[in-house]
């Protein structure tokens, strides 16, 4: 399924997108709210129509059941789904309880977890040379560059950080022009992308922290596979050692840590899925 905004989808209406950015922090809350429940709607749909086998264990190996993947920035769906009880209601839960087995979320930038790295590096977003008409291509180039590889979450530190060069064209500019004219829309990213990022840290911590450290309030049973790729840019990368050091942390009194793991897919950028399917999947065949 796509993402809102982008083709196939249902544009975002500018109500809609000025809700992320509101002054009324309860309308930002309800703006990321809709984002899960959209979400949330389209698996219901899979496990009401399409006959999918109910999740069942058997000698400790899970069968059958659903998963779903979130890319990038419709991590923030995942994200409402687990870390606001709010967003599912309980016909939702229902239908989604015997099926859902396990949620990816692949490659989410730092931003999402509600931490903005102050490694001394801008974005394109950020970035005064680059004018404002030139920003989306630009952040479309920026993120699915290859990048010096990080070996482990230990050397993921702004000195090494700034450190790492682009050791090859990025993945969006090899495309041939046909192929990226029909994957490629960069105007989105300045529209649906940075409105999202105008709801505060503090919610965005909220539902990270949630979706992580209090299991029991949503499909206690769903586990959460966290990707993150070794050459993709530092916005990215970064998001791996915050939930790494997120997920030391011990639960609060009465509640249960969520099943999760991170893990990284070595030599791989943040499109990836385009460079090399097959192994992508295959790794995503491995972690279900």
């Amino acid at each position: 399924m796509n993402m809102r905004d982008y083709a196939g989808s249902t544009p975002y209406t500018s109500d809609e997108l000025a809700a992320f950015a509101s002054s009324d922090i309860e309308v930002q809350i309800s703006a990321v709210r809709s984002l899960g429940c959209e979400l949330a709607a389209f698996l219901v749909y899979v496990c009401q129509t399409l006959g999918i086998p109910a999740r069942t264990v058997r000698d400790g190996k899970a069968y059958g059941g659903l998963a779903f993947l979130t890319w990038s920035m419709s991590t923030m769906g995942l994200l409402s789904i687990f870390g606001d009880s709010m967003t599912l209601d309980e016909a939702q839960k229902a239908v989604l309880q015997p099926y859902l087995r396990t949620a990816f979320a692949y490659d989410p930038p730092a931003l999402l977890y509600g931490v903005d790295p102050d490694v001394g590096m801008l974005t394109p977003l950020n970035d005064p040379t680059i004018p404002d008409g030139d920003k989306g291509a630009a952040i479309g180039g920026w993120v699915s560059g290859y990048y010096t590889a990080v070996p482990d979450i230990a050397h993921i530190t702004p000195e090494n950080l700034r450190a790492r060069r682009e050791e090859r064209p990025p993945a969006l500019h090899m495309m041939a022009p046909d192929e990226y004219e029909r994957i490629v829309e960069p105007d989105n990213l300045l529209r649906s992308c940075a409105a999202m990022l105008q709801v505060p840290q503090s919610v965005r911590t909220s539902h990270f922290r949630r979706t992580f450290l209090e299991a029991d309030t949503v499909l206690p049973d769903v586990k959460v596979v966290a990707l993150w790729c070794d050459r993709s840019v530092w916005m990215l990368v970064w998001s791996a050692k915050v939930l790494h050091e997120l997920l030391q942390e011990q639960s609060g009194l009465g509640q249960r840590k969520r099943n999760a793991s991170l893990i990284k897919i070595g030599n791989a950028n943040h499109v990836y899925q385009w460079d090399d399917p097959e192994r992508m999947v295959q790794i995503l065949r491995e972690n279900i």
